[in-house]
């Protein structure tokens, strides 16, 4: 009985490999290593780069460990190669909203309420926005103006690469790590949503075609730096934090994501006196 629990049968052994097989062939084509590069690189056959990449042999520890570092991949691409390479269970996300009306979000309110004046919001890892507390409402309203913020479908990676990104001076790097997360969820998930943004943001003129690999050398973390451009011409750095709601398998309503904007400095843009008389209002605004 317990050996019947612990095998896998052959098709979900070849189905689980495929997704290390998907997240092998992306990041040698970031890197532009053909697969004899490759296997030069991990001192194994060209047989075996072939084998992994189609599904038919099973990665090691040890040669995933060789691999992350051949590659200098950062914490997370690590982490997320060590996923597709021993067959964790993936929770899929809801396709429709990630948030139901049968959802106990109160402490979730709560939460978005007790981090005014730092902006903060709720989305799923395609960026659509669920909550949004008074200083998001605000301090995006006067940035971006009526007509984004209350786009009924407003997302926010959207947001960021037709509104936010002329506010950014780095925002090539802040643009190709939004994009990395929506590649890794294609990849592990093999998600259409993802894959359509994806398709989206790249059509556009403006994004660095390197985006990839960009993405892959400032190593990401669970933090990107935002450089924004201030009304009087000056710059000021923030620090874009994102955390998951609820740790797997208690993760509230599939995976969804907190995202809260610290100023480097530690002082708010705005004081809570400042946000409640500009009438803070948003579709989403949580009360």
């Amino acid at each position: 009985m317990a050996e019947h629990l612990t095998t896998k049968t052959d098709a979900t052994a070849h189905e689980t490999n495929s997704v290390f097989g998907r997240v092998m062939r992306f990041w040698r084509g970031v890197f532009g290593l053909s697969q004899e590069d490759l296997a030069d690189r991990l001192n194994i056959s060209l047989k075996h780069v072939s084998y992994l990449e189609t599904g038919r042999s099973r990665p090691s520890e040890a040669l995933v460990l060789r691999l992350g570092q051949v590659l200098h991949l950062g914490e997370r691409d690590f982490q997320n190669l060590l996923i597709a390479a021993n067959h964790f269970s993936l929770p899929p996300q809801p396709e429709g909203p990630a948030l139901t009306p049968d959802t106990p979000t109160g402490p979730l309110v709560a939460t978005l309420k007790a981090l005014d004046p730092h902006p903060a919001y709720v989305t799923d890892p395609y960026g659509a926005l669920y909550m949004v507390n008074r200083a998001w409402a605000v301090i995006w309203r006067r940035a971006l103006g009526d007509e984004a913020v209350d786009d009924p479908e407003a997302n926010s990676y959207r947001l960021f690469f037709t509104h936010w990104r002329l506010r950014t001076v780095n925002w090539e790097d802040v643009g190709s790590w939004l994009m990395m997360s929506l590649q890794q969820e294609a990849l592990l998930h093999a998600d259409p949503r993802a894959s359509r943004f994806l398709r989206e943001f790249q059509s556009l003129p403006y994004v660095p075609r390197d985006w990839a690999l960009r993405a892959a050398l400032a190593r990401p973390r669970y933090f990107y730096p935002s450089i924004n451009r201030l009304r009087d011409g000056g710059e000021r750095e923030y620090w874009i934090v994102s955390h998951s709601i609820g740790p797997y398998p208690l993760a509230l309503g599939g995976r969804l994501w907190l995202n809260i904007v610290h100023p480097k400095d530690g002082a708010p843009d705005l004081s809570l006196e400042q946000i409640e008389a500009r009438n803070p209002h948003h579709a989403k605004l949580v009360t």
